[in-house]
């Protein structure tokens, strides 16, 4: 096995896949599926039509219910149509957004909130409490299947929460939850009125939001939606139309922007941010925002051994990652996919590169002889493929050698994510109390690495009963804590939230989270 570095421009040379040639833009969601600027919907010269490139890709699966929203396309889908009670801050703080206000009792078992007047659905019908009521009821029934019923049931039953009268809605907890305006944004929880069904929402979207959606075949590119002329916010949003389309291809969406096909892009080149100024182009960041990561399964050998999972971090070169992957456009973390600078977040500094401690670990768990372990990944995300072959590099000089496999990504999140021992994935910045529950409760359908520690659960139940700050900044760093000493995941950064835009765009900027498709309805160009 290879006993030394890999330099930038062996790494660029060998993870670059596909390069983009000359002549006709390429715009595929998928591998083989070109997109054809021409499709754009367009209307008269006065409209105005905003092109929207994300560089994951699209898939059949896609759905334009919330409740069973589970994709990037679905995450961007329902910022545009839907809306929250509450919905993030810069801080990753919960604000008020359907909800106008609320209140809790001295334990934090009991939450009231106060309603927004004069919203209405896209069907026409008007916003009260009895929506809220269904929305958290679907959530949590099990004949629906909502990702979110395991973050939300953990608190909450569903005779919990009721309408006081139109404009009121109280939610009574099971357990306490010192945090509940901010627990309660999921990437399932935009409300939808009453009697909305699955079959109702597999296509068609009734939210509150500021686009309608006009045109929605899963699977299949753009997606388009309109502006709401009944929207409650005054001159939101912006744009006439969005055209929302899948661009995997890293140079193919760079492409497209500078063409003038599209007016925002996710993830540009990080090689190509200086020269973009030049051209006329706009280079617009958050500084919280996306992660690349591993994924190991704790109960599986040889992962059930914290001495491999350990030997497994000391081979992980953070600065060099950062640099191979971001060139530097980010920060080093320490294995856990939670924000350093949020109120929670982990203090301690990132695990230091120790190829010799990786060694001795190894040795010590039974392999003095090395490893070779399978990792799978694919091109659904942006960087998994280039993510996992970096790693590959850096841990062979400890003597672990990956197998990097590729699949495809319109199968990757159904028939490979979650369902083998080693896999790569991405997440977007989330406040430290929905990523602990989200990813690590037992029940969770997004626990990638099957941790399962009652002392961590019950600390972290802890910890989100607590009304005291103190205590729960105290509690939620202890679980911190413990998943970075024992748990199953390799995470050497977090990236800014990175985005290019032509030169005309007005309004934009890239919340770094979960709502990232929100900040489209401020945006427009002119």
């Amino acid at each position: 096995m290879p006993d030394q570095k890999l330099t930038r421009r062996e790494f660029l040379h060998g993870a670059a896949g596909a390069a983009f040639a000359g002549g006709a833009v390429a715009l595929g969601g998928r591998a083989g599926l070109s997109f054809n600027p021409n499709r754009l919907t367009r209307s008269a010269s006065t409209t105005k039509a905003l092109n929207y490139a994300m560089s994951s890709d699209i898939e059949t699966s896609d759905i334009a219910d919330p409740t069973l929203s589970n994709s990037e396309h679905d995450g961007r889908l329902m910022a545009l149509c839907y809306e929250q009670l509450t919905q993030y801050s810069d801080s990753l703080s919960a604000v008020p957004w359907l909800a106008e206000s609320w209140s809790s009792n001295a334990t934090g078992t009991e939450w009231t909130f106060q309603l927004r007047k004069g919203v209405k659905f896209q069907g026409g019908t008007t916003f009260t409490a009895n929506d809220v009521v269904y929305t958290f009821q679907r959530i949590l029934d099990p004949t629906v299947a909502s990702a979110a019923a395991a973050l939300i049931g953990v608190s909450l039953d569903p005779d919990g929460v009721s309408a006081v009268n139109d404009y009121t809605v109280r939610f009574k907890l099971k357990s306490a939850d010192g945090d509940w305006p901010l627990s309660i944004i999921t990437k399932q929880s935009y409300i939808v009125p009453v009697g909305a069904t699955s079959a109702d929402m597999r296509t068609n979207a009734v939210g509150t939001g500021a686009f309608l959606l006009k045109e929605f075949i899963p699977g299949s590119n753009p997606t388009v939606f309109a502006k709401n002329p009944n929207y409650w916010q005054p001159g939101l949003p912006k744009s006439d139309i969005v055209n929302l389309i899948s661009v995997v291809n890293d140079e193919s969406r760079l492409a497209g922007l500078q063409r003038g096909q599209l007016n925002i892009i996710e993830d540009p080149l990080f090689t190509s941010l200086k020269s973009l100024p030049s051209e006329g182009l706009k280079v617009v960041a958050a500084h919280k925002g996306t992660m690349e990561l591993i994924c190991l399964h704790v109960k599986t050998p040889p992962f059930d051994d914290v001495r491999v999972l350990t030997a497994m971090k000391y081979a992980l070169d953070r600065p060099q990652m950062l640099e191979l992957l971001l060139l530097g456009n980010g920060i080093t973390i320490d294995d856990i996919p939670t924000y350093p600078s949020e109120q929670y977040g982990p203090t301690q500094a990132p695990r230091a590169h120790n190829v010799a401690m990786a060694k001795q670990l190894l040795s010590e768990a039974g392999y003095p002889k090395g490893i070779t372990l399978d990792c799978h990944t694919s091109n659904a995300e942006a960087r998994l493929v280039n993510f996992c072959t970096a790693y590959k590099g850096m841990a062979a000089e400890a003597g672990i050698d990956v197998n990097v496999i590729i699949d495809p990504p319109t199968t990757y999140y159904s028939n490979v994510w979650n369902k083998v021992s080693m896999f790569a994935d991405s997440w977007i910045a989330r406040p430290v109390p929905g990523m602990l529950s989200l990813l690590f409760l037992p029940g969770s359908s997004n626990n990638e690495t099957q941790w399962d520690n009652p002392q961590w659960t019950e600390t972290f139940v802890k910890a989100t009963g607590s009304v005291n700050p103190v205590e729960r900044q105290t509690l939620f760093r202890q679980c911190q804590t413990q998943i970075i000493n024992e748990g199953g995941n390799l995470v050497p950064y977090m990236g800014f939230a990175t985005t290019a835009t032509s030169g005309n765009v007005i309004g934009w900027r890239p919340s770094g989270d979960i709502l990232e498709g929100s900040n489209l309805v401020y945006s427009t160009f002119s």
